[in-house]
């Protein structure tokens, strides 16, 4: 048996040292990871699932978002892989996948919004879901120095005054990484933002409504 420290950590576990992990391989933890890299800070991502997303989901990339993969040199490859915003202008409320339509929202403002917006910016929206967005970014964040691991999940942590030890694990194996800085990039899953104390705000529907009072909310 190892040695275990007072908060019953196995201290003879693994460990590395990073400056930054990132908790979530997510669009938001990539970009991160890719930033850092670009100003030449060493980070490590841990992302439990095994790849990047491989469902359709958040399809909508709004201006400001395009003007950070602007930036990456992305926006050209995301709009290629990206619907004509036409065909991503609805939401649909359906009994089945062919057909039985309930009710839909329209998504796409007036004309005369929309040259207002692309007025703004120099970067265009776009409709491209994350399982087309993420493998471009998860490419780019691979070229480090930063470093991606899937299939590879969070713990727990423990954080003193300059420190944080966070316990990942890996199949079967564990290791400990200790870092100056961990950031929860998980979205609602578990993450660092709990164990922290930081927590989500939610809203119980009212009827369908969502109410627009904090009190009415629960945590």
């Amino acid at each position: 048996l190892g040695a275990a420290g007072g908060n019953g950590r196995d201290m003879s576990a693994p460990r590395e040292d990073v400056p930054v992990l990132i908790v979530g391989g997510g669009p938001t933890g990539l970009v991160l990871s890719i930033l850092l890299s670009r100003f030449g800070v060493e980070s490590l991502l841990v992302e439990r699932d095994p790849s990047t997303c491989d469902h359709p989901q958040a399809h909508v990339v709004n201006f400001r978002s395009m003007e950070i993969f602007r930036l990456l040199g992305l926006d050209e490859a995301i709009h290629a892989e990206a619907l004509p915003l036409a065909r991503g202008g609805f939401v649909r409320w359906v009994q089945s996948m062919t057909g039985g339509e309930f009710a839909s929202l329209g998504l796409v403002p007036p004309a005369e919004e929309i040259q207002r917006l692309v007025g703004m910016s120099p970067a265009r929206m776009a409709s491209c879901a994350q399982d087309r967005i993420e493998p471009l970014l998860a490419e780019l964040a691979a070229r480090g120095p930063g470093r991606i691991e899937f299939g590879t999940e969070l713990i727990s942590f423990d954080h003193g005054a300059d420190k944080v030890t966070a316990r990942v694990r890996s199949g079967d194996d564990e290791r400990d990484v200790r870092a100056q800085w961990i950031v929860g990039c998980d979205g609602l899953r578990h993450d660092p933002k709990a164990e922290a104390g930081i927590f989500w705000l939610w809203f119980e529907p009212r009827n369908g409504v969502h109410p627009d009072r904090a009190e009415d909310g629960v945590r």
